[in-house]
């Protein structure tokens, strides 16, 4: 089984308010116990410059996701009036198991 690197999360959303914004939250999950832990997060800015934003962080810890123990998944902070087109997780493979 692989183990990755996650290197960025991006996040394209349309922000069209002046009090709210759009965030996606990484965790990185460990099934086995059912624990998990925030990897790294993005947010639209507001007021918005413009429609759809692309927010992205390279500020990921943990990187690593060793898919023998560890699950991962995204969760959208999403209010009415917002909108959500994707989240990119970029990721590389790591060599030696």
């Amino acid at each position: 089984m692989p183990l990755v690197s996650v290197r960025r999360i991006t996040l394209y959303a349309g922000d069209g308010s002046a009090v709210m914004n759009v965030c996606a939250h990484l965790y990185r999950s460990a099934p086995a116990t059912g624990a998990f832990v925030e990897t790294g997060f993005t947010c639209t800015v507001y007021p918005a410059p413009g429609d759809p934003q692309a927010s992205f962080s390279t500020d990921i810890s943990p990187r690593r996701v060793d898919t023998r123990l560890h699950g991962s998944f995204v969760l959208v902070d999403l209010y009415p009036s917002l909108s959500l087109y994707g989240v990119q997780i970029t990721y590389a493979y790591e060599a030696g198991f």
